[in-house]
């Protein structure tokens, strides 16, 4: 059988930092890094939220209203199938642009605990890190009920 060219491309991984990822004015160290095997785009969670940068009180822009815009900006930057690394807040961006039609073939989500407010999962693989005793996580009746298992 012959290799199609789309087998010899790269995967995507998007790699989106937590709120207060380039305060520093660089890229954090756990961003500097590709993953062998994957095509990397790196996102500044406070660009696709549209934050305020100049403000003191960042987490508190973080509203409802916010997390919907940078899912919807999402959606609008990317057009291909794609895998996610989500730290903090963007775990629950991520979820909710694959449940509105982004293609999502695998979320890793980690320390994603406002994911314990979803009530819908999004239709790919999932993957859910948190640390021992997270006071926020996903209850054990949330994991069931969404058929997932915390990792």
């Amino acid at each position: 059988m012959r290799t199609k060219i789309t087998d010899l491309l790269p995967k995507k991984l998007l790699i989106i930092s937590d709120m207060y990822s380039y305060d520093a004015g660089r890229l954090p160290d756990y961003m500097q890094y590709n993953i062998e095997g994957y095509n990397c785009q790196h996102y500044d969670l406070k660009r696709l939220a549209d934050i305020d940068k100049t403000q003191k009180y960042i987490h508190e822009q973080y509203t409802e209203l916010r997390i919907d815009i940078a899912a919807n900006n999402l959606l609008e930057l990317e057009n291909t199938q794609v895998s996610i690394i989500a730290f903090s807040m963007v775990g629950t961006i991520a979820w909710r642009a694959a449940l509105n039609g982004f293609n999502v073939e695998h979320l890793i989500a980690i320390s994603s605990t406002r994911l314990r407010l979803e009530t819908e999962k999004p239709n790919c693989k999932t993957s859910l890190l948190y640390r021992e005793l997270d006071n926020y996580e996903p209850d054990n009746n949330w994991f069931s009920e969404h058929n997932l298992v915390e990792i």
